[in-house]
């Protein structure tokens, strides 16, 4: 009898240590659909994805300000890179591979209402949600669907040359599997979004 019940016991953690690194594991992969890149002028309905190319880009972002190349050690080899002011767009034989936002003039998001970049507050939660649907300042947004449910803290650190106050970071999926690129978002102190990075262009 006791072993059955010692059989049981082992049985239901294993079965709950299970729920929770499937838990964990959905908690950190975000949907590749929600990362479109917009530009970050109001009304601006369509948006580029990774994967596609760079005459995507200026057909959905105009021309970029200038363009240049970049060694990506993690693609083992050049880039081209689109730059849009302070922002950059990352291509390896002409498909975007990541992209780096530095400023806000570009956004991302799945949708108008849901995108947002540099200086921009997120909601994550359904109280903030409910909070900043008052606000009237156009950096910030009801809601944005690729992190609610996430939580972060305060923990400070500094990543390319960038110091933050907390940070974001999640695994990208597309469709049924994972792809080998990631989102991360680092805040400020006053919690407002100061770098945005998808993919690994450095």
């Amino acid at each position: 009898m006791k072993i059955v019940k010692i059989a049981a016991v082992l049985a239901l953690v294993v079965a709950l240590c299970a729920d929770l690194c499937n838990a964990a594991h959905a908690q950190q992969t975000i949907d590749i659909k929600q990362i479109g890149l917009r530009n970050g002028r109001v009304g601006a309905t369509t948006a580029l994805y990774l994967g596609q190319n760079s005459e995507a880009a200026i057909r959905v972002l105009g021309n970029p300000t200038k363009t240049g190349k970049e060694f990506i050690e993690t693609q083992e080899g050049n880039a081209d890179v689109f730059y849009y002011k302070s922002n950059r767009l990352y291509f390896v034989k002409d498909t975007l591979v990541g992209f780096d936002l530095r400023d806000e003039s570009l956004v991302i998001g799945e949708t108008i209402i849901t995108s947002f970049g540099v200086n921009y507050k997120i909601a994550n939660t359904p109280r903030q949600i409910a909070k900043d649907t008052q606000r009237k300042s156009p950096h910030f947004i009801n809601s944005s669907r690729i992190l609610v449910g996430f939580v972060w803290g305060k923990n400070p650190g500094e990543t390319r040359n960038q110091r933050y106050s907390s940070k974001f970071f999640g695994f990208l999926f597309n469709g049924p599997k994972d792809i080998n690129s990631w989102l991360e978002i680092l805040f400020d102190d006053s919690g407002e979004v100061i770098n945005v990075v998808v993919g690994a262009p450095i």
